[in-house]
């Protein structure tokens, strides 16, 4: 129990292997200047700069600046630092006990759009798809969507549960198989007996037998094909797409 206990307190730490700091300054909306005089950028984002030549977007560079003002100056950060000179990082809040990534409140205010480098980028597109459905802060500037590109972030999804499925199909095309062998040797025996008896009944019932075993035989066989497969899921702007990996 002590050792869970020391654990849990080191969690953070081999999380958060960098510094923690104080924000002192915004220069910029996606520039920041902390307590220990480093000055970093956020890592795999774009955020509008009041540097930009677009009216709408410095505009809503300055918006965001003065949210970020009451929202983050003066709080204290986890730095996680993304290259080596120690200009581009991860910032995370401190927020009930725990440590929130900016990007999440950057993201669902359409302040920001995510780059295919950016580490987290699984977890925060949702946050994204948000504000584009919503059509917040840069997705409102219409004339500047078609100059983003937005990641795809994608998710595979194994089938080998199906494999369980073909087994079933499997089991339950040798029964049909076993039962319709057997109704055919009756039928057989009392063909041998006599040609006076009717068996068109044990016959219908042997040929249902046998085309609900082919049957169940195929499935097993397309299923024990898809089981050793993967979906791939790849969500768009307003849609999901599926593609199966073969």
């Amino acid at each position: 129990m002590k050792n869970l206990i020391i654990s849990l307190l080191l969690f953070p730490i081999f999380i958060f292997p960098q510094q923690t700091a104080k924000l002192v300054k915004i220069i910029d909306a996606n520039i920041f200047m902390f307590s220990d005089s480093s000055i970093v950028k956020l890592h795999g984002l774009y955020i509008p700069s009041i540097e930009d030549e677009d009216l709408m977007t410095r505009e809503l560079a300055k918006k965001i600046i003065k949210d970020e003002e009451i929202n983050f100056l003066n709080n204290t950060f986890k730095i996680e630092f993304m290259d080596n000179d120690k200009t581009e990082a991860n910032l995370f809040k401190e927020y009930l006990a725990s440590y929130v990534n900016i990007a999440e409140w950057l993201l669902v205010n359409g302040y920001a759009y995510l780059k295919k480098e950016n580490k987290y980028l699984s977890e925060l597109f949702p946050y994204q798809k948000q504000a584009m459905n919503n059509k917040r802060g840069l997705w409102t500037i219409q004339e500047k969507m078609l100059d983003i590109e937005v990641p795809k972030v994608k998710k595979e999804i194994s089938l080998m549960p199906l494999l369980s499925v073909s087994i079933a199909f499997g089991v339950l095309a040798y029964d049909n198989f076993s039962t319709s062998s057997d109704l055919q040797k009756q039928i057989d025996n009392f063909k041998s007996f006599s040609n006076r008896i009717d068996v068109s009944g044990l016959e219908s019932m042997a040929n249902r037998r046998f085309i609900v075993g082919l049957s169940s035989l195929v499935a097993a066989l397309i299923t024990a094909f898809l089981s050793f497969n993967t979906i791939e899921i790849t969500p768009d702007a307003n849609n999901v797409n599926l593609r199966i990996n073969y």
